[in-house]
């Protein structure tokens, strides 16, 4: 039931921006380490910004040591810090302060991180969580992908190197497959040190530019959380110090996570068949996005099935749905750099005649297919093209670049599972460490219509929808984002889609590709503080700047009678709350919230089925004004009619041939969805 606290009024006093009580630091030794990138600290960076908690950076210790938390940011290196430097975090850590840090090199500080041994390894592949012994520590993970993490893939070799322990007073909160510790804390005084011996580097960085040795158990389809898993981890460790801690919610409003459902037209046989996708999904009332492949060439390989169709491709723009740019050529060897160089600007579809000859691409260029395909659908269509995924998901590392010089604002080309990570996050220029995070938000693609072995196909795709689902529900655990593709090139493919969407649990929601990346982005670049008052019995969160409509929060509320919330100009916000998890409560802003509906709220039975030509539809609580859609296995509309009582007769025609159909039962918010079968 959902349990409201309701804000009391006070006077706002004077806030001071500089707070920093109730925020976490990040300690940046880049400069300090003589590091010749600043890779390090992108991945505590992006780190924290997917724990939703609210942190600083800095590069001065004197200053980070005034946080109540520190992330250190890079590794530490032998004598990063001088005596004295070390006694004053000591002092800190002793005082009540914690300390975060991963790939300890520094030998002055195993009285620090409780160990009298650091080794160097670069053949460890997995980490598993003492989750039994130490739960607190362990919330969301849950999962044996979660539990034991992968760091490499062991036919592939070396991997990189991590730090194993032998503790004297820390006690192992993971370890790896060879028993060795992977994850130590200490206590000193009043103080906690958390010591991890991979480096965050490795185990958020090095994943989303695609240099990890083949950690993934599963390319797509699967689920794979082994980036995600560290950032649970820590943000529960920082939770477990930081008294009622707020941290901002990962999909909008009150939902528990979100799916984005996502077409890649690349062929002529997509062209002819989508727009029954476009209709279902507006029958659905969800907007959809469509990557379209602007092949206005032939070659030996593929034929030209752009030019001639743009009465079909305006066609899922009318409806509302989104177009987005799948490359020019849908070339197999786009990630060959050889064949593909980063070119210039200028492009255009007279200028640029790429052609795939005796297997490789002549004439092709990175600018050359992300210019001319984003120009051609926005000068044809009259849109703004703000999104990109390659053909065949190849991703040439200068990709990043060329789609922030070309003004994209997402992309969606890795899949999730082979970077190990499903949350969105600004991809890196030159796919390299040295690079530095572009204006492009990669939101990865979860599961799709494409499986290695055993491919999709009329006969068996109720079975992969199967496994849509399984995925699906695992990662709605951690409060994500799920990107569906499906190529709209097959009847059967809309019924697939159809019953993944019926499978959906009532607490998820189906949302445009792009409104969520807008969410993320906004989530991304929201800065907030918190303040406890009325002695601890009150929360104040403060906005510092714009927030968007369907941000919500998690906070801990141990203790707490009140809870309010003001934006950047100190004007009161209206927030319902839920229930989340054991003492936290998720907040969500009161002029939006998920409509959810379920088929055991109406009890819907049609009956015979398979049917001689009569349907009876009984509705025990009945919908506001439902109708009833009959479709063919093509998409196509047999018959509608109104639903006006709670048990209804539907006659089929004498002349409808035998076969399955599907019946679709429609109301506001709501719709039930199945196969009738028809055997006369």
């Amino acid at each position: 039931m959902e349990k409201i606290i309701t804000a009391l009024l006070f006077v706002i006093s004077v806030v001071n921006y500089g707070q920093n009580d109730r925020k976490v630091v990040i300690l940046d030794m880049t400069d300090a380490n003589s590091e010749t990138n600043y890779s390090r600290y992108y991945a505590a960076d992006q780190l924290m910004k997917v724990t939703g908690l609210s942190y600083d950076s800095t590069s001065l210790l004197s200053e980070a040591l005034s946080y109540p938390i520190v992330v250190l940011g890079t590794r530490i290196v032998q004598d990063a810090f001088s005596t004295n430097e070390i006694q004053l975090i000591e002092d800190y850590v002793s005082n009540g302060g914690v300390l975060i840090m991963s790939n300890l090199r520094d030998t002055n500080f195993k009285f620090l991180a409780g160990v009298d041994s650091i080794i160097s390894d670069n053949e460890l592949y997995s980490i598993t969580w003492d989750t039994a012994n130490y739960p607190a520590y362990f919330g969301m993970i849950d999962d044996s992908m979660e539990v034991t993490i992968s760091l490499g893939r062991e036919s592939s070799g070396p991997t990189f190197y991590s730090r194993s322990f032998t503790t004297t007073t820390s006690e192992t909160l993971g370890y790896f497959e060879n028993g060795k510790s992977a994850c130590v804390h200490n206590q000193i005084g009043l103080g906690h040190v958390y010591t991890f011996g991979s480096d965050f580097r490795d185990l958020i960085f090095r994943p989303r530019i695609n240099q990890d040795i083949n950690a993934h158990r599963v390319y797509s389809n699967g689920f794979e959380p082994s980036s995600d898993a560290i950032v649970i981890i820590v943000r529960n460790i920082i939770e477990e110090h930081l008294s009622n801690a707020v941290y901002k919610y990962t999909v909008p409003g009150n939902y528990s996570s979100v799916i984005c459902i996502t077409h890649d037209i690349d062929s002529r046989t997509g062209i002819d068949t989508m727009a029954s996708f476009v209709d279902a999904e507006v029958a659905r009332g969800f907007k959809a996005h469509y990557n379209v492949t602007v092949r206005y060439l032939s070659d030996g390989w593929m034929t030209n099935f752009y030019v001639g169709s743009h009465q079909q491709i305006a066609y899922i723009r009318d409806q509302g749905h989104t177009l987005a740019s799948h490359s020019v050529g849908h070339f197999p060897d786009f990630a060959n750099a050889t064949v593909f160089p980063y070119g210039s600007i200028g492009n255009n579809a007279a200028n640029y005649q790429p052609v795939y000859f005796s297997g490789m691409t002549i004439g092709g260029s990175v600018l050359g297919e992300t210019e001319v395909s984003k120009g051609l659908l926005e000068d044809d269509f009259s849109v703004r093209v703000r999104s990109w995924r390659s053909g065949h998901l190849a991703y040439p590392d200068s990709l990043a670049m060329a789609l922030d010089e070309l003004g994209y604002d997402f992309s969606s080309t890795y899949s999730s599972n082979d970077i190990l990570t499903n949350f969105p996050f600004y991809a890196i220029h030159d796919g390299s460490f040295q690079g530095y995070p572009s204006n492009v938000l990669e939101i990865p693609m979860t599961i799709s219509d494409v499986f290695a072995s055993d491919p999709i196909s009329e006969l068996n795709f109720m079975d992969k929808v199967g496994i849509w689902s399984d995925v699906n529900k695992r990662y709605d655990k951690n409060n994500s984002s799920l990107v569906l593709l499906i190529h709209p090139n097959r009847g059967w493919k809309l019924i697939a889609q159809e019953a993944f969407l019926d499978s959906l649990m009532p607490t998820q929601g189906v949302v445009s590709f792009e409104e969520y990346g807008d969410f993320w982005r906004k989530r991304d670049s929201l800065n907030y503080h918190s303040e406890l008052i009325s002695g601890g019995t009150g929360l104040v969160v403060y906005m510092d700047g714009e927030i968007h409509p369907q941000q919500s929060f998690v906070i801990d509320t141990t203790g707490l009678n009140e809870v309010s919330f003001y934006d950047q100009f100190g004007i009161e916000m209206n927030f319902n709350s839920q229930s989340f998890s054991g003492s936290k409560l998720l907040f969500y802003q009161d002029d939006w919230s998920a409509i959810v509906s379920s088929e055991e709220d109406h009890k819907i039975s049609v009956f015979p089925n398979p049917t001689g030509g009569k349907l009876i539809v009984q509705i025990n609580s009945l919908l506001d004004k439902p109708m009833a859609n009959l479709y063919d296995l093509t998409g196509k509309l047999i018959l509608t009619r109104s639903i006006n009582s709670e048990q209804s007769e539907i006659f089929l025609a004498n002349d409808l041939e035998n076969g399955v159909y599907l019946l679709e039962l429609q109301s506001v918010n709501y719709r039930h969805l199945q196969k009738i079968i028809l055997q006369r």
